[in-house]
């Protein structure tokens, strides 16, 4: 018996088998795309940017399984999969079938979060400076984790419409019935076909999409358009997926998510709020980021929460009569004025050499 099955098999969705396990063309399609946004997002490090690469070459071991679990926990949101099926690869008769069932925009989310915790990290190290030539005297500066975030967000785009035609492998997510499709509409689209029915090809009008905001982003925004500042086009990511999904998910169907409403809903909602706080952040960035360059915005925050949280259950107030007075002396340096956390405020202005290196400012 062979246990390498040829890879024309019956059904379209598996590539080849090895015994009793299907290698699904999904999968494939989705390894491939990982493949290739990291060959494209070291190239952009390296060759266009400039910066060291090794700090991505070791993301990628945490962006690999936070965007897989993310895109996981976002599936069961949107109740494409049930929570008692979270871990389950197998099928009703116990085949190996994966993991079926993945919401980009959580994964996607999740991998964000990832990188912005590993960078703000990793990149105090060192050794992953780089020397500003351009300062007069020359500098050696903290790479922003903003550039990193820059360089991945449209390689992103692009191994997301790749990814896509693994849905039309599997014969899911498609858009609304075409009763009378033509031969040049059905030549021209990759209609969907179920049961005898014809439908429109939903994932291949985000692949699409996908794309061209992929080369609007890479080859023009980037390249082209001076007054962008560091932290821009993962800005850009957000808003223009979200415009993407707010448009096509009205008309998606053929999904396993087919709770009336559900799906939809919060796949609208999320949309939504993508293009707000990529916009928002964009404003952000903009008008009062720029102007806080000389402060560690991340080291504030962290340090000035666990000052609040030591005053919150070291000091005794009265929650039945609070008021503003009490408020304020939540936030008072009396009690604390020995504390390293205090001592650590004269840190939070950045000198010369621990300037961010922002490109375009």
């Amino acid at each position: 018996m062979d246990y390498v099955q040829p890879i024309l098999t019956n059904d379209p969705s598996v590539m080849f088998s090895i015994g009793t396990i299907d290698i699904k063309w999904y999968g494939f399609l989705i390894g491939m795309a990982f493949i290739i946004v990291i060959t494209i997002v070291c190239i952009k490090i390296w060759k266009w940017y400039k910066l060291p690469i090794d700090p991505f070459y070791y993301f990628c071991l945490l962006a690999i399984p936070s965007s897989i679990l993310g895109a996981r926990i976002g599936s069961v949101i949107i109740g494409q999969t049930p929570f008692n099926e979270f871990l389950k690869f197998t099928d009703s008769e116990g085949n190996f079938v994966g993991l079926s069932g993945l919401s980009i925009q959580y994964g996607v989310l999740f991998c964000a979060l990832t990188a912005v915790i590993y960078f703000a990290i990793v990149l105090r190290k060192p050794k992953y400076m780089v020397r500003d030539v351009f300062s007069k005297p020359e500098t050696v500066k903290q790479v922003s984790i903003l550039l990193y975030l820059d360089a991945a967000a449209p390689a992103v785009l692009l191994g997301q419409a790749i990814g896509r035609w693994g849905n039309y492998t599997n014969q899911e997510l498609y858009g609304p019935e075409v009763t009378n499709p033509s031969d040049f509409f059905k030549n021209l689209f990759p209609l969907m076909e179920k049961n005898g029915t014809w439908y429109e090809p939903w994932f291949f009008y985000e692949s699409m999409a996908n794309f061209i905001a992929f080369a609007l982003i890479f080859f023009v925004i980037d390249k082209y358009v001076k007054q962008k500042k560091a932290g821009d086009l993962i800005c850009l990511y957000f808003v223009f997926y979200g415009i993407i999904r707010l448009c096509l998910e009205p008309i998606r169907q053929g999904d396993s998510s087919d709770q009336p409403g559900v799906g939809h809903t919060v796949n609208l909602t999320t949309s939504i709020l993508w293009i707000v706080g990529g916009i928002g952040l964009i404003v952000l960035n903009h008008l009062v980021l720029v102007k806080l360059r000389t402060k560690k915005l991340y080291y504030i925050s962290w340090n000035e929460t666990i000052i609040f949280f030591i005053r919150v259950f070291t000091v005794k107030i009265n929650f039945k009569d609070f008021d503003l007075k009490n408020l304020k002396k939540l936030f008072t340096l009396k009690d604390l004025k020995n504390s390293v956390y205090i001592a650590n405020r004269n840190k939070y202005n950045r000198t010369s050499e621990e300037m961010l290196y922002y490109r375009g400012l």
